[in-house]
This record gives C-alpha cells, structure tokens and sequence, in this order.
C-alpha cells in the first residue's frame, strides 16, 4: 500500500497520502507529497510542517520562506496574513534548530525590506 501511495500522483489522494504518511512516521514521504504544493494558504503544508518541525528544521525554514517572501515581495496586502503564517512555521524551526541568531538576523532584514508596507508590519508584531 505504501508503494502505491508514494507512486501516486493523484491530487485527490494527497490529503489521504498525508494522513498516512504522518501516523506512520514517515516524514521524508509526507514532505514529498507536499512539496509542489505553492498554493499559499495550504493548511495541507502547514500540517507537515507542524509533524516535521523537530526532524526536518531546514526544509520547514526553507519551504516556509519560500512560501512566504514571493507573497511580501509582490505587496499582495491581502496574503500578509497567510505570509506571516509561513513565517510563524520557519520561526519555530528555527528556535527547535536552536538558530534563534539565524531567525532574528533574518527578520530584521524582512523588516528593513519591508518597512513601508504598515499592514505587513503590523502583522509581524506577532512574530516577536
């Protein structure tokens, strides 16, 4: 059954292929399944990265930055939120990874990158 699924490649199956992935343990399958998946509110990602965050720090910091700066960098004022989502996971791993210097260096930049967008800002208040 665990050969079918990681050869699966049926969107429908993804949710399922998660959830098995997930009680079984098996983290590299799980992160697998979800690895294409750029839709910036997905609650499906947000969940491995929550199952992974103690074994998979790096690809949780990598996969939440990655989901969260093109959302920034467009000023898509209605996705800060969904933004500071991802941030909030790649803060986590980074405390989990004991890279606290890492995350604060890194914000600080996101905050003098981005300092004339008020939303934003106001929002990543709740990453301090």
């Amino acid at each position: 059954m665990l050969k079918t699924l990681r050869q699966s490649q049926e969107w429908e199956a993804r949710d399922a292929k998660v959830d098995i992935f997930l009680h079984e343990g098996l983290w590299d399958d799980a992160i697998q399944a979800v690895q294409a998946d750029t839709y910036y509110r997905s609650e499906l990602v947000h969940r491995v990265m929550q199952a992974v965050v103690s074994t998979h720090p790096d690809w949780v910091i990598a996969a939440a930055r990655e989901r969260a700066e093109p959302i920034m960098a467009q000023g898509k004022a209605d996705r800060y939120q969904e933004s500071v989502q991802w941030l909030r996971q790649a803060k986590a791993a980074s405390l989990q990874s004991e890279q606290q210097s890492v995350w604060t260096t890194y914000f600080n930049q996101l905050q003098s990158s981005h300092a004339r967008k008020r939303k934003l800002m106001d929002l990543c208040k709740q990453l301090r």
